[in-house]
């Protein structure tokens, strides 16, 4: 039985072309994997070297995987993958094998309720983007209807336009 092990790890740019591809037995593809750890102190790296010379479960291996990431839930998150299904098939391909997407542990928990009410108080203490240190500071958004752009607020409304963003309703 052979492995197919990546030379640099997709996680470190590597591709799926050929030229960094090789078959390896088990053995070697869990050596490499526990070199890549070593070198690299990557966790993907520790828990492949970890399942590939059977010294973990696969329950203690996504048990040690969702430690460091959790599943993907952001809006941006999610069009990239939408993106990458689309136009990438050896991702559509990726994707069967790994059932579970994952991004950095840290973000669920920064979405949190609690946390967005902690980041909302230090904003107002320290007048975080209040006033002139707001970018749309002196600006309005205008628009046709069909367009919109931000002119600044001493501008007279331009014949056609009224103030807003597209899809609002126009404002008196």
């Amino acid at each position: 039985m052979r492995h197919t092990h990546h030379l640099t790890p997709t996680y470190k740019g590597g591709t799926d072309e050929s030229s960094n591809l090789v078959k390896v037995s088990p053995t070697c593809h869990a050596m490499f994997h526990w070199c890549n750890w070593q070198l690299w102190g990557d966790i993907r790296d520790k828990v492949a070297w970890k399942g590939l010379a059977q010294l973990s479960q696969k329950s203690e291996i996504v048990q040690e995987l969702t430690e460091h990431f959790q599943p993907i839930n952001s809006a941006k998150g999610l069009e990239a993958i939408a993106h990458l299904r689309a136009t990438d098939s050896d991702y559509r391909e990726r994707e069967k094998k790994f059932a579970i997407k994952l991004q950095p542990l840290g973000t669920k928990a920064a979405l949190s309720d609690k946390s967005k009410a902690k980041r909302k108080e230090t904003f107002a203490k320290i007048k975080h983007s209040q006033g002139e240190r707001n970018s749309q500071f002196g600006t309005r958004w205008i628009t046709d209807g069909q367009t919109e752009r931000k002119i600044p607020k001493s501008d007279p409304l331009p014949e056609g336009y009224f103030y807003g963003r597209k899809g609002k309703c126009p404002s008196g």
